[in-house]
């Protein structure tokens, strides 16, 4: 009885896990397929888009130097972010006008994909380039400070 019962179980597990065995792709093949889905050669709002965030990431790297400037730049990007739940409820409504197929599900995927990621990952760069800056100004500070010091230790003793 016990190796019916086991033989039983076996199948059901070996059928139900034939049934799924592709119901979960990996990263890449999702990576992939959603790479393939979208039109890029024919798009000319996804080719503008990209040139976009092209400009702003030439933008943002050569101007690394000037905090102001990436201040600014930052709380921009802080604002597109912010309305890409928006920009995809508005892209899903109107898709017609401007696009051949709907891109716009209502999981925001392809605008956090297209619009929202890159620029997540621009504001990163942002963050570890404003970090970087910040040691180099702490170590430039500690240096002046101990060339002071050494100039008035070095002023003291002549002195006496």
């Amino acid at each position: 009885m016990g190796d019916v019962l086991q033989d039983a179980m076996r199948e059901v597990v070996q059928s139900r896990a034939a049934k799924f065995k592709h119901a979960y792709d990996g990263p890449y093949e999702v990576l992939m397929g959603f790479f393939h889905a979208v039109d890029w050669a024919n798009e000319s709002w996804l080719q503008a888009l990209l040139a976009a965030e092209l400009v702003l990431v030439l933008v943002v790297f050569l101007s690394r130097k000037w905090q102001r400037l990436q201040l600014v730049l930052f709380l921009f990007i802080c604002a597109l972010v912010y309305s890409a739940e928006w920009l995809n409820a508005y892209g899903r409504e109107h898709w017609r006008e401007f696009s051949k197929q709907n891109y716009f599900d209502e999981h925001g995927f392809f605008a956090g994909m297209v619009f929202a990621g890159p620029l997540l990952l621009l504001m990163f760069f942002q963050m570890l380039n404003a970090v970087y800056e910040a040691g180099a100004l702490l170590i430039e500070s500690k240096r002046a400070e101990v060339r002071a010091k050494r100039r008035a230790s070095a002023t003291g003793k002549k002195d006496q």
